[in-house]
């Protein structure tokens, strides 16, 4: 399950990026600053991932043995 949270951190840090790199090209302010938006919030939720996985990696290790 761990794994399977890490691979879709990694899909929303992809998309996050993808979104972000559309809004800095986008000729439209509002457009722009949508994708931009969009692409932080998808950075967002890959960073709360990872510290979720850092907080329960220590004690999946001694659950498991």
């Amino acid at each position: 399950m761990l794994k399977s949270i890490f691979e879709l951190a990694y899909i929303h840090r992809s998309f996050g990026n993808t979104f972000a790199n559309i809004g800095a090209r986008e000729p439209q302010p509002k457009a722009s600053e949508a994708f931009t938006k969009f692409g932080d919030a998808h950075r967002q939720i890959d960073r709360y991932a990872v510290t979720l996985l850092q907080t329960v990696k220590p004690v999946n290790k001694k659950v498991c043995f």
